[in-house]
């Protein structure tokens, strides 16, 4: 505060009418007696006063909150006037100024976007950005993840209505294409996956007890490419 006077657009970037911006001042008590603040007001309803009266202890100081709201844009002018038991200075007044002005509006088009992807795969959304507000509008953009997928567990199973556990339903196999041996399956047949890369036509099977994995070129008489 300088001056005596309390300035709002010194104290926020932005003033929006229809918004409380307060403004804190400090009241200090210089005197050998308790100081009796018996009103502090504007007369006016833009400008208010929290508190609006107070007691100060000697040499001990208080703070006070000044608060401007406005229901209209424009520039606003008022005094807020201190009321006290004070000898030399019964009536204290500070200046008040402030400017409001309409907020902005964010507009977004589209409001939401969708896509499914596979893993690996990025997709693109063009947004289109407005303000419709009388005011400068300043944004950033965050991301929080709402839901991800959850990972499988080593083993899985169903519950049933009568709370006993039920494994998984499966469909009945479809035509069987083709059939091979791969030696390195171990003597009890444990294979752990099998997958198909459609860019090189070529199988990828896995096993475990032994852990192995093979490439397999099914268009070659099911020819095992490579194995490790």
């Amino acid at each position: 505060m300088e001056n005596n006077v309390v300035d709002w657009n010194d104290n926020f970037v932005d003033l929006f009418t229809g918004f409380d911006y307060s403004v804190t001042i400090t009241v200090v008590n210089e005197g050998s007696g308790t100081l009796h603040i018996e009103d502090i007001s504007s007369g006016d309803d833009v400008f208010r006063s929290e508190p609006a009266a107070l007691e100060i202890p000697p040499f001990d100081e208080a703070d006070v909150n000044f608060i401007m709201h406005t229901e209209q844009n424009g520039r606003y002018e008022g005094e807020m006037t201190f009321t006290s038991d004070d000898p030399n200075e019964g009536g204290v007044g500070i200046s008040l100024v402030g400017e409001t002005f309409s907020p902005p509006i964010i507009v977004i088009d589209p409001e939401s976007v969708s896509d499914a992807l596979l893993t690996g795969e990025v997709s693109e959304w063009i947004l289109d950005l407005a303000n419709d507000g009388g005011s400068d509008l300043r944004w950033e953009t965050d991301i929080e993840i709402v839901q991800e997928p959850g990972r499988d567990e080593n083993s899985r199973s169903l519950r049933s209505v009568d709370g006993k556990a039920a494994g998984p339903v499966r469909d009945d196999l479809g035509e069987e294409l083709g059939r091979f041996q791969w030696n390195r399956a171990g003597q009890q047949n444990y294979k752990a996956g099998i997958a198909f890369d459609p860019d090189n036509e070529l199988m990828l099977i896995t096993t475990y007890s032994p852990n192995w994995m093979a490439v397999v070129d099914p268009e070659n008489d099911y020819e095992i490419v490579r194995e490790w």
